[in-house]
């Protein structure tokens, strides 16, 4: 179909890969073709399980931030196959993979961060960077997969922390109000 590559294994081994169209080979003991569907978009959770029944759950991982606070983070990622002998013969689980690596670039992006900048103006920075360091570790290892985007579904503070983030922004609030008085 046109949305589709092929990779062709002759006696094992790759002996083309093949795009959209018709194309011929030899009988089953000498070719085998393995059919991927390269242009459509997979999507896969960090820190909650994707259902397919429509209801994510979605508690998130927990990371510490650079001022020792703990949050809650779950990120949708997207990726298409970019390469399909890579994919099928270089990684065993190419998801598994991908999240991984993804929960160790968003721990290392957060760690470098104040949870102030993460809950407010760190929240695009944060999905480029894991974006783009997922990418590069996937590149290392010759998985075939291309990361199109990077989206965080909820970032939660631990109770506690809520407690007191609603204490200054109460106080502040007092504070304006007493001034404008």
């Amino acid at each position: 179909d046109t949305d589709e590559e092929a990779v062709v294994r002759r006696f094992g081994a790759i002996a083309a890969e093949v795009g959209p169209g018709m194309h011929y080979r030899l009988p089953w003991p000498i070719d085998q073709v393995d059919v991927l569907k390269t242009t459509s978009v997979m999507k896969t959770g960090v820190g909650f399980v994707l259902r397919g029944d429509g209801q994510d759950a979605t508690d998130g991982m927990e990371v510490l931030t650079g001022d020792t606070n703990i949050l809650s983070i779950a990120l949708a990622l997207q990726y298409v196959i970019q390469d399909p002998a890579d994919f099928l013969f270089r990684t065993e689980s190419a998801e598994g993979l991908i999240v991984v690596i993804a929960e160790a670039a968003l721990t290392e992006t957060v760690l470098a961060m104040p949870v102030d900048e993460v809950l407010t103006t760190g929240r695009l920075a944060i999905q480029e960077q894991v974006k783009t360091a997922t990418q590069a570790r996937l590149d290392e290892y010759h998985s075939g997969v291309r990361i199109t985007s990077s989206n965080i579904m909820t970032i939660m503070l631990d109770k506690s922390v809520a407690e007191a983030f609603q204490e200054v922004t109460d106080a502040m609030a007092d504070r304006e109000k007493s001034r404008n008085e």
